[in-house]
């Protein structure tokens, strides 16, 4: 009999996240596309073998009552099973059937909260946007590129900047 089966899910490399792990509850798992997922798992007898099958079988590492996979490439949703027989011969049966499913990574979203379609200032004015930014796995940086649009024969002279870029 299996006590424990969790996976440690490493997310994709651009969002920086350390390793995490679950439960696998019901034989079910959703992680975010691109993650790489290693299962580990605990039964009350010393293990024989234990195979994992996706449609490709592959035989487990065991030590003892413990087993592991290697890291899984999770780029689509995986349906497999896992099989195991304990150091007595006894065999799972059936099965323990585990469905890998995919969450996508939703786009960040920008708001400028207080934007017009146009904004016109005075060379002495300061025009201020307040800016907002929200990501379904968290904001890290946000940047701001802008640049001012002059009108035909208001250019102004001399080295003044009306571009730029902030990053917060």
């Amino acid at each position: 009999v299996l006590k424990e089966i969790i996976a440690e899910i490493a997310m994709p490399e651009y969002l920086r996240y350390p390793t995490t792990t679950a439960q696998i509850e019901n034989g079910q798992l959703d992680v975010l596309k691109k993650s790489r997922v290693t299962l580990r798992g605990r039964a009350n007898r010393a293990l024989e073998t234990v195979v994992l099958d996706d449609g490709n079988a592959r035989e487990l590492a065991i030590d003892q009552k413990q087993f592991h996979s290697n890291p899984i490439p999770v780029d689509e949703a995986i349906r497999a099973t896992l099989a195991w027989r304990d150091h007595l011969g006894i065999d799972a049966t059936p099965p323990l059937a585990i469905d890998i499913r995919i969450r996508e990574d939703d786009a960040p979203f920008l708001e400028c909260r207080n934007a017009r379609a146009s904004t016109a200032i005075l060379p002495d004015e300061v025009a201020r946007f307040h800016f907002a930014a929200r990501d379904d796995f968290g904001v890290r940086s946000m940047r701001v590129d802008w640049a001012a649009i002059m009108t035909e024969g208001t250019a102004p002279t001399g080295s003044q900047s009306y571009g730029g870029s902030h990053l917060s």
